[in-house]
């Protein structure tokens, strides 16, 4: 059993929507779908705390604060100050570049069913 639902996309989102979907000759449902389940897997996996926003709103007020801030000598937190230490304690990973991002599309085309 299946549900139809609608909603309101950007023309930009429109645009990438069919170019996909000609490209790799699937339907519209079939992306949308899958990338809803993979965006909901997502929010199911990752802590909420981690989960940054596709879109933030920035006011004026809001800049001129992170341009003071990134503008002061102010030391880091103490949060952010043992993240980077956590990152630069990490082993390091492949460079994310074009061949990663090949292989990435790749895997995806082989899971979409060899497209």
């Amino acid at each position: 059993m299946s549900t139809r639902i609608s909603a309101q996309i950007s023309d930009e989102t429109k645009a990438e929507v069919e170019a996909f979907v000609k490209r790799y000759g699937i339907t519209k449902a079939r992306l949308i779908e899958e990338a809803l389940q993979h965006h909901l897997q997502a929010l199911r996996e990752i802590p909420s705390d981690l989960v940054v926003p596709s879109r933030l709103v920035v006011t004026e007020d809001s800049i001129k604060r992170v341009a003071a801030r990134l503008a002061s000598n102010e030391p880091p937190t103490p949060a952010l100050r043992e993240l980077l230490l956590e990152g630069a304690a990490s082993a390091p990973v492949a460079p994310v570049d074009a061949p990663y991002f090949e292989a990435l599309r790749d895997r995806v085309r082989r899971r979409a069913g060899g497209l």
